[in-house]
């Protein structure tokens, strides 16, 4: 029995439970700097490579293309789709712009007046702000990718265009848009910005990897497809991702509408090129038989391939609608006796990119030197 000064003694600590919750700890802590690092580090890259941008900007407001009209709220009228751009210059401190846009209570209100003005006239169709606004930007005469903005989205706001010199910002939307753009700033800045959303997925699957790692005790569990319990836990994880489908399927088919181009002006689809082969063929002829744009028809040599050759510059500026591709399937799209100086058979023909600002060729097989594809929609 102790005696009471050994009852007094301060008891020693067990150290079983702290080794047991060493391991657990640990992985804890490794998985929090795992996340960190990749949010921190990965995905804020454009934060840590503009911090030395000079944010210096040359004029309060950019040099606006003659395809672009500045309305009384701030926003832009696209006039001339070939002549839409703002243009500014970058001294190379950043790789990115930042596009600033009207706020969403100008927004709003243009909105507003422009449903209300087509109710007025029998529900006519008008323009209204966008919502995706279309933009290339351009770096010292070195065509850039097109993206895509959202006036909502701020991250959205900044375009990655490397380089220095005179950048033009081009406004890739249709004649009559109504653009919530007012100015771009080049060498700036990106803010550093935690994607929560981002984080919580992150977390999901290193909780997912740690539940499932091998030794783990739902490893350990033997699959028996007789056992309710299974059956119940299989149709559960199977129900998540069905509702899912459910719901987007069912909202895809509430909101569907017609189809239609892609994008005015931009590289566009022909939804019914299989319609149009078999319409040739009931017809019994092996050739697409389409409509030609006057501008493209009344050009002197609508043969020519070459990007430089002048007169084809008036084909450019009319903003004629290119026909690309979806996952590499060939466009049916030649008009045999107008797009080509001599009568030719044109057969299923693949397009063949030129770089831009030049027109898509047309290679036919029954002829080797290529012809314009024609495009029957006009910006």
């Amino acid at each position: 029995m102790p005696s009471n000064h050994e009852r007094h003694l301060p008891s020693r600590p067990d150290t079983r439970h702290r080794l047991r919750l060493g391991p657990p700890l640990i992985a804890l802590l490794a998985a929090v700097a795992a996340i960190a690092a990749m949010e921190c580090i990965v995905f804020n890259l454009p934060f840590w490579r503009t911090l030395g941008a000079s944010t210096d900007t040359n004029a309060v407001h950019n040099t606006l293309g003659s395809g672009l009209t500045r309305r009384n709220d701030g926003m832009l009228t696209v006039t001339d789709p070939t002549k839409a751009y703002l243009e500014l210059t970058a001294d190379g401190t950043s790789d990115y712009l930042r596009i600033d846009t009207e706020s969403s209570k100008v927004i709003d209100k243009a909105r507003e007046q422009a449903e209300a003005e087509s109710k007025a006239n029998d529900d006519k169709e008008v323009f209204k702000p966008l919502a995706t606004i279309h933009v290339r930007a351009d770096v010292d005469g070195i065509t850039g990718k097109a993206q895509s903005m959202n006036p909502d989205a701020i991250r959205s706001h900044y375009v990655k265009a490397p380089g220095a010199g005179i950048v033009r910002i081009w406004i890739q939307e249709e004649r009559g848009a109504i653009v919530p753009v007012t100015d771009a700033r080049a060498n700036v800045r990106v803010p550093f910005v935690i994607n929560w959303m981002r984080v919580l997925a992150m977390a999901l699957v290193l909780l997912m990897i740690a539940v499932w790692r091998p030794g783990s005790r739902l490893w350990r569990i033997t699959l028996d497809p007789s056992s309710t319990r299974q059956r119940l836990a299989f149709v559960g994880l199977l129900a998540i991702p069905t509702l899912l489908i459910g719901v987007s399927i069912i909202h895809e088919l509430w909101y569907t509408s017609s189809l239609v181009f892609h994008v005015s002006g931009d590289y566009t689809y022909d939804f019914d090129q299989y319609g149009h082969v078999a319409d040739a063929l009931v017809a019994g002829r092996p050739w697409l038989d389409l409509p030609v744009p006057e501008q493209l028809a009344a050009t002197e040599h609508p043969a020519s391939h070459v990007p430089s050759y002048s007169p084809m510059e008036p084909v450019r500026s009319t903003g004629i609608t290119r026909i690309m591709t979806v996952t590499g399937i060939p466009i049916l799209a030649c008009c045999p006796q107008c797009c080509c100086s001599s009568p030719i058979v044109c057969w299923p023909v693949i397009i063949c990119r030129h770089p831009p600002p030049s027109i898509f060729s047309c290679c036919c097989s029954s002829s080797s030197s290529p012809c314009w594809c024609c495009a029957s929609s006009i910006v």
